[in-house]
């Protein structure tokens, strides 16, 4: 892109961004610890499910929302890095618009996702500690993961059919 054109939407920007090359660099980091968390979810569940012996719905709650936290990292982190991958072998910043919605909704529904796991998790963590009460969730837990990507899902599908979710994923 020559210095006198101007930008006119979020998908005309030049791939690596500078003379530097600091974008590639940044880039490389980038996809390296996003596999790096890929695989730490994985091992998580996997050796949640290899140490314990009873069935899932029997461990304790706050063991199953390790895995459902590890479940959702996993999957929050692996959209970006099929991103990574489709941006690096196409050389362009942004793809086609479709792509970017698409990738920009897995993102976003897994990232508020795990932002509603978390703060569950703290809720439970705050009554535990300071009022000395185990919350019984029985074996429904499930259903509140379920509803916590439902959620999230029906948001930014909505936002994605009306095109409100720009080149960069965000509103």
């Amino acid at each position: 892109m020559m210095e006198n054109e101007t930008i006119s939407n979020g998908y005309d920007i030049p791939f690596v961004g500078d003379k530097t090359n600091a974008g590639f660099y940044i880039g490389i980091l980038n996809f390296v610890l996003m596999i790096a968390s890929c695989l730490a979810g994985l091992v998580t569940v996997k050796c949640s499910f290899t140490y314990s012996k009873k069935r899932f719905m029997k461990w304790r709650y706050v063991d199953r929302f390790i895995v459902y936290k590890a479940i959702n990292d996993r999957v929050y982190y692996f959209s970006p890095l099929c991103y990574t991958v489709n941006v690096t072998l196409e050389q362009v910043n942004y793809p086609v618009p479709a792509f970017c919605t698409m990738y920009a909704i897995i993102s976003n529904v897994f990232g508020l996702s795990q932002a509603l796991m978390t703060f569950t998790i703290a809720v439970i963590a705050v009554v535990l500690v300071y009022f000395n009460r185990e919350l019984y969730m029985g074996p429904g837990d499930c259903y509140l993961y379920i509803e916590v990507l439902i959620a999230p899902c029906l948001l930014f599908t909505v936002l994605g059919i009306f095109q409100h979710l720009g080149p960069n994923g965000y509103l």
